[in-house]
């Protein structure tokens, strides 16, 4: 049977408007018709929900902050904008809020910071950047960042006396309020950054923090999130126990050897890169489906032994930068069903085949939206 259209379907429902017996009888008030329903289903209506997301123009770090935390109580947290914030202000983010329910941002964090030079501690989807010292400063992420999870993570707190500059890695040299330029200069190399987090006090405006967000080095793309500071003596979790070892797709020594008499066959390296379609299409499926370090992509290297009819006997990850189980599953599964022209002369042929893994672009969070 063929699957209905839209235009026919509303075809068919007006000509069954105009099927009937005879004409119908006029309404009572043809005002109250003319008009719509009675109050009663109206008031039954549901209400649209407003756009949490659209924050106003003289918006304040508390109201990122609370549109956050309504957003990820109704589970509304994901965006593939690609970016952090937008003029006007809207908040674009893919959310990643890390404390539940996330606090209320504090009013004033500069005496604390003169006090306190770090080291910081600031908790992400991927785990804790730093040690978790109750003492020093500590910070819930907001917004997500791409993983694996790598030290050391820096911290900008901007209050109205400027922008500090804190670490996981240790003290601060230098204690006190940088401008903004300066904050940037200090980062360094970018590569030798794990995450760059940025807060503010609660009364922030969002176009100050927009003019700190502008000098964020593009480079950290992807490793940008912005956080909320928490209150002091919080109490943070303890680092989870380490998964015990499991079976998956990782084969550092390579596949099994094949028996002695079975017979080997030939495929042009043509024809192999030829069939790669459909495999490469998945496997940047299993990396945008990714959860966990896999998320911000790697090398791996798929060993597979095609059988005589050009099926896939056996995949397996004979390296994997990522060190991420479920993705290596996810990559072999793809493997084993990606189709081979049959060997000649007839027999297994492996191969070794090395993915460069790249996320998604909207996983890429750039500080400021281009538009």
């Amino acid at each position: 049977m063929s699957r209905l259209r839209a235009p026919d379907l509303l075809a068919l429902l007006a000509a069954a408007a105009l099927l009937g017996c005879g004409p119908s009888a006029p309404p009572d008030d043809p005002t109250d018709v003319a008009h719509g329903r009675d109050d009663e289903a109206i008031d039954r209506e549901p209400t649209e929900r407003a756009d949490l997301r659209a924050l106003g123009p003289t918006a304040r770090f508390s109201d990122l902050a609370g549109a956050a935390r309504q957003l990820d109580d109704l589970r509304d947290q994901e965006s593939d904008r690609g970016c952090l914030l937008a003029r006007g202000w809207r908040l674009e983010a893919d959310l990643a809020v890390a404390v539940r329910p996330l606090p209320t941002p504090p009013d004033d964090l500069d005496a604390r910071l003169a006090e306190d030079p770090g080291p910081v501690t600031v908790l992400s989807r991927w785990g804790a950047y730093g040690s978790g010292d109750p003492s020093h400063l500590s910070s819930s992420s907001v917004t997500a960042t791409l993983p694996p999870r790598r030290e050391p993570a820096v911290l900008w707190v901007v209050t109205d006396q400027g922008v500090y500059v804190r670490s996981t890695e240790g003290a601060a040299t230098a204690n006190g309020p940088r401008g903004a330029e300066e904050a940037a200069s200090a980062l360094g190399d970018p590569a030798a950054v794990g995450a760059l987090f940025v807060t503010a006090e609660a009364g922030v405006s969002l176009e100050r923090l927009s003019e700190v967000l502008s000098r964020i080095p593009s480079a950290l793309a992807g490793r940008i999130g912005l956080a909320v500071t928490l209150a002091e003596g919080t109490r943070l979790p303890a680092p989870p126990a380490p998964e015990p070892p499991r079976d998956d797709a990782h084969c550092p020594d390579g596949l099994p050897s094949l028996p002695e008499d079975a017979p080997v066959g030939q495929l042009r390296p043509q024809a192999i890169v030829g069939s790669l379609g459909p495999l490469r299409q998945a496997a940047a499926s299993c990396v945008s489906a990714a959860e966990g370090a896999g998320a911000g992509g790697g090398r791996v290297s798929l060993a597979i032994r095609i059988g005589p009819d050009g099926l896939v006997q056996e995949a397996c990850a004979v390296e994997d930068s990522t060190d991420d189980a479920t993705l290596r599953a996810c990559l072999a599964r793809a493997a084993r069903t990606t189709a081979f022209p049959a060997p000649d002369p007839s027999g297994s042929v492996d191969v070794q085949l090395p993915l460069a893994l790249v996320p998604p672009e909207s996983q890429r969070q750039r500080p400021l939206c281009a538009d």
